[in-house]
């Protein structure tokens, strides 16, 4: 029979597998860790392609680790192996998988797309259900494996920043992603992803885990000085990686953590439990935070306060001309033309900059629909 670590959480009974029917090569939390480091920077280009399939990185080291977990669990001494999901949720996880696969295989167009997502549910699926429980023993084993997932979104989120800042692409970034996220004449943070969406993506799943873990710190048994410099570093970090994911632009992924926040706080309080109500009062911090850094970045971020405003960036760029309904000029003769030229936009023009906007002429031939020469001036 499987045994269990009893979590040491004040008014809980979580509890990690830790069962000695399945053997943990010694390698397999590192791998598990190197799965988890390796998620917010998965190449752009693939490793290899087996048919319409293309592997990258992160396909690879998540094969690696279903694989040590098959192999632990084939090598156990005793095969009354029990996983902590029941038999009746497996079967319908498999159901939902082949479902997919059928749905891939019989897509009319972007079949590779379509494997490639399905695969990456249905892998995503057997590493929750399969290889955690088999690789993963102790709450030890658990805290490590947090760490690594938070570094990783938050070095991930501080590289973003930085080309945020710059307002520059990095071209070292070029392996993780074609180019950043650029939106008008900003760039949205994209950090080593994709794109933005994705970034906001990763940073709203692994939120809950920060807030979680500042939880925990704050309730471990130790010197109080020194839980609450990690507690407050922690608040601090968690406050970076939020405002991370306003810097991302990506108004769903604002609304969806303020919405889970505040449903989460009332879930919370309605339990009767004394640590339930105090994972309440976290969850409402963090609706509170999102509230102010929304007004914080609609007073101060031109980019925020446009994405709030405006469904597109097509309405940011307007211009009203007004010009000569027509003239009349000799072979050679120079004249001086009127032409007033109005910004009826949203965003100032600047000629200089990452994105440039300068002010462009053209000759165009009606009969023959040609143009001549396209010069350019930039605005003082």
């Amino acid at each position: 029979m499987s045994n269990y670590f009893m979590a040491s959480i004040p008014g809980t009974k979580t509890q990690v597998n830790t069962s000695t029917t399945a053997v943990r090569p010694a390698w397999a939390l590192a791998l598990l860790a190197l799965l988890a480091v390796s998620l917010p920077f998965e190449l752009d280009n693939p490793l290899f392609s087996l048919g319409p399939i293309v592997v990258t990185n992160v396909e690879v080291v998540l094969g690696l680790v279903l694989l040590t977990a098959v192999w632990g669990w084939l090598r156990s001494p005793n095969t009354e192996y029990r996983s902590p999901i029941t038999n009746h949720l497996w079967l319908w996880a498999a159901l939902f998988s082949g479902i997919l696969l059928l749905a891939a295989f019989l897509a009319p167009a972007n079949q590779s797309n379509a494997l490639k997502a399905s695969l990456r549910l249905i892998t995503g699926l057997a590493l929750a259900l399969f290889a955690v429980p088999v690789l993963v023993r102790t709450w030890a084993d658990v805290r490590r494996i947090t760490w690594v997932v938070l570094t990783g979104g938050l070095v991930a989120a501080a590289i973003g920043l930085v080309e945020y800042l710059q307002n520059r692409e990095l071209l070292w970034l070029t392996p993780l992603r074609q180019q950043p996220t650029i939106v008008g004449a900003f760039i949205r943070l994209t950090g080593p992803y994709d794109y933005a969406n994705q970034a906001a993506m990763f940073i709203e799943a692994t939120l809950p885990i920060f807030l979680v873990t500042i939880w925990l710190v704050w309730h471990k048994q130790g010197a109080r000085r020194g839980r609450t410099a990690v507690f407050a570093s922690l608040m601090l970090l968690s406050l970076f990686y939020l405002q991370a994911g306003f810097l991302t632009a990506s108004r769903a992924s604002i609304v969806t953590i303020a919405l889970v926040s505040l449903l989460m706080a009332g879930l919370l309080w309605s339990k009767s439990a004394t640590v339930n109500k105090q994972m309440s009062v976290m969850w409402l911090g963090m609706t509170t935070a999102v509230i102010l850094l929304i007004l914080l970045n609609t007073q101060f971020n031109s980019l925020f306060r446009l994405r709030l405003q405006t469904e597109g960036d097509n309405e940011w760029y307007r211009a009203a001309l007004i010009v000569p309904q027509s003239w009349q000029m000799a072979a050679n003769e120079q004249r001086p033309i009127p032409i007033t030229l109005t910004n009826s936009g949203a965003l100032t023009w600047r000629s200089s900059g990452s994105q440039p906007i300068n002010l462009g002429a053209r000759w165009l031939d009606t009969a023959q629909k040609t143009s001549y020469g396209e010069p350019r001036w930039p605005f003082a």
